[in-house]
């Protein structure tokens, strides 16, 4: 955004002749000029970025946050992981009493394969928070450092709420070994709801399943699943077996679906307001075929009356008819 700048349009003297012939001395002196207009003679224009950019950081910060959430919208993961360096390792004195005083909250990341024990951490409450309300939270990928030597790739597992307070009291993550299948919850975005034929004439979308749990043996994978309900019916679901097929290459349903494929994971509910608007649909068709089989019978009945009434000619035979003459 360039700074505007201040335009001096001088006149010609051909114009000046019947002003005041004090004009050109009140132009020249800074004391006669409006209040505020002093600050425009000693204007520097093209501002050094280091002082320019500090003035518009945070609209800066807004704007790439929205370009993000926007991206994940479109099932694109950035390929950058988050680092998350204020952690440390849990004490005995760390309670969750002592934890909420100190806007903090114990996290956990699970045993896996050669790590046969939980690491058990303390981090900020901040960073929970976050997680639980942007977007394909459960499926950014995070690195922890504690002080120890390497730092730990991990995947949020599950977040859990007290549900009196609403207040978060623990989160789990998994590790997340490249290579390895990884387990990750990846959230269901159904859209084209307003072309769905059955969901405008008012039955209900009954999301069934809204989250699934997916095993990646890839670093890239879809923070969100979308299907599309403009071709949903009250009769036709969309099953597990249907998401299976969209997964890309790498990501696999958990085996704890392979015995429920055939479950709905979006479907149409019918409602009185759309058992209604059948009825009267199904009775508007029914008048239409009536009043068309009544047209066709009509125009059959006047083609057969034409018919009768129009009396036959005698075709006669050219041959016959040469025969005569002679």
């Amino acid at each position: 955004m360039t700074p505007s700048r201040s335009v001096i349009y001088f006149e010609p003297d051909e114009k000046l002749a019947g002003l005041d012939p004090d004009f050109s001395k009140k132009i020249t002196d800074e004391d006669s000029l409006l209040p505020g207009a002093e600050k425009y003679l000693s204007k520097t224009y093209g501002v050094h970025r280091d002082w320019i950019i500090p003035k518009v950081s945070n609209s800066l910060d807004l704007y790439a946050k929205k370009v993000r959430e926007h991206m994940l919208r479109r099932q694109y993961l950035p390929a950058e992981i988050q680092v998350n360096n204020d952690l440390r390792l849990r004490q005995p004195g760390d309670t969750i009493e002592e934890l909420k005083k100190n806007s903090e909250l114990p996290i956990v990341v699970l045993k896996r394969d050669e790590w046969s024990k939980d690491l058990h951490l303390v981090g900020k409450k901040k960073f929970i928070i976050h997680l639980a309300r942007t977007d394909a939270g459960y499926c950014k990928q995070f690195e922890f450092n504690y002080g120890s030597e390497e730092p730990i790739r991990v995947v949020l597992h599950d977040i859990n709420i007290n549900p009196m307070q609403r207040y978060p009291m623990k989160a789990s993550f998994n590790r997340f070994i490249p290579g390895r299948p990884n387990p990750i919850r990846v959230p269901i975005v159904p859209y084209n709801e307003n072309q769905c034929h059955d969901r405008m004439l008012g039955a209900n979308v009954h999301h069934v399943v809204n989250e699934l749990d997916l095993w990646t043996y890839s670093e890239i994978y879809p923070p969100q699943i979308h299907l599309d309900l403009s071709h949903l019916t009250v009769k036709e679901s969309i099953k597990l077996g249907d998401v299976e097929k969209m997964l890309p290459h790498g990501v696999y349903l958990h085996r704890k679906y392979n015995h429920r494929l055939y479950q709905a994971v979006i479907k149409l509910e019918e409602t009185k307001l759309f058992r209604g608007k059948m009825a009267i649909k199904k009775h508007r068709e029914q008048e239409f075929l009536a009043k068309k089989r009544e047209i066709e019978l009509a125009d059959a009945l006047k083609g057969s009356r034409k018919n009768e009434k129009k009396p036959r000619k005698k075709i006669q035979n050219p041959l016959h008819k040469s025969k005569s003459l002679e």
